[in-house]
């Protein structure tokens, strides 16, 4: 009897600070997520295009001397990236903050370096969110991620959200909260959600000299309640829009845990009964939560979009 084929299934979370990096030997092609070596990363700073690549290239020449091929890869990337396979800049980190990563093509390079056609590749919030739909069992679902930025993954009918790039979510507007003067921090828009929620402006809001201070600040400072509003908007928004069947919140920014309980309260409030379904009205503690694979979420979603090249 001929054993199965063993693949070799590559992850990468593309992140503006590090890339993170984990792989695993599967005899299927199918995802199974309780298998996943979350907890075996590789941690990568991200520095320029050449010095990042370089360490990835390190990385898995010690795959290939051991293993020979790398079966597909999946990468998870910060944005805004080119999605459209039929665009010439497929592949493309593009209008990127961060000006060295800007148009660089980081599949052409990842495929260089692997020797491997089969790439996944998507936003690091639509790839949480297509791995979290897997995890539920639901076609629709929408993960939000609050830290520097804020970024909205949305999986519609069990595919990733594309279009004309993806969705920036996170660059909606809401009504100003109650006597909130904040002039925002978005460097395109000032009053967005993110200009108005994000770790910056958080830190703003509080006079902190850096975001290390933020852990300082007691659960009862009136800050998280402003948050909260612009956070609820943003939920409410992603369902009247996408009628998303549950809302993942992670980041940085949602590791401060009293603002489920926040945000949940003003939803509500803000929805009043509009959308009649039992997951808004009995069980809203599960239709907003946190993601199940936790601060692992997009690493666990590149893995997912490179099983979905074994298919």
């Amino acid at each position: 009897v001929t054993p199965p084929k063993q693949h070799i299934v590559l992850a990468i979370e593309a992140g503006g600070t590090t890339f993170k990096l984990s792989y695993m030997i599967s005899a299927s092609k199918h995802l199974d997520v309780s298998t996943l070596p979350l907890d075996e990363v590789h941690i990568i700073p991200t520095t320029t295009p050449h010095e990042t690549m370089q360490k990835i290239k390190l990385y898995c020449d010690k795959l290939l001397v051991e293993y020979e091929e790398i079966s597909s890869v999946g990468i998870a990337c910060f944005g805004p990236i080119q999605l459209d396979s039929e665009k010439p800049d497929y592949g493309y980190i593009t209008s990127t903050p961060k000006v060295a990563w800007r148009n660089f093509d980081i599949v052409s390079a990842v495929r260089e370096i692997t020797n491997c056609d089969d790439i996944g590749f998507d936003t690091d919030v639509n790839a949480p969110a297509f791995v979290e739909s897997k995890i539920a069992g639901l076609n629709n679902v929408a993960y939000v991620t609050i830290g520097t930025g804020i970024g909205v993954g949305v999986v519609v009918n069990g595919r990733t959200v594309h279009g004309l790039v993806h969705p920036e979510g996170g660059h909606m507007f809401a009504p100003l909260a109650d006597n909130d003067s904040f002039p925002g921090v978005c460097p395109f828009h000032k009053t967005c959600m993110e200009g108005m929620a994000n770790s910056n402006a958080i830190r703003e809001r509080c006079s902190l000299k850096d975001l290390s201070e933020l852990k300082n600040l007691s659960d009862d400072n009136p800050v998280w309640d402003t948050i909260s509003h612009y956070l609820a908007h943003l939920c409410l928004n992603v369902l009247l829009i996408t009628s998303a069947e549950r809302i993942l919140l992670g980041g940085g920014v949602m590791e401060r845990k009293c603002l489920f309980p926040k945000i949940r309260d003003r939803f509500t409030k803000y929805l009043n009964g509009y959308v009649r379904s039992d997951d808004l009205e009995s069980n809203i503690d599960t239709y907003i939560c946190s993601p199940s694979c936790g601060s692992r979420a997009g690493l666990a979603g590149a893995f997912a979009l490179a099983f979905h090249e074994l298919q």
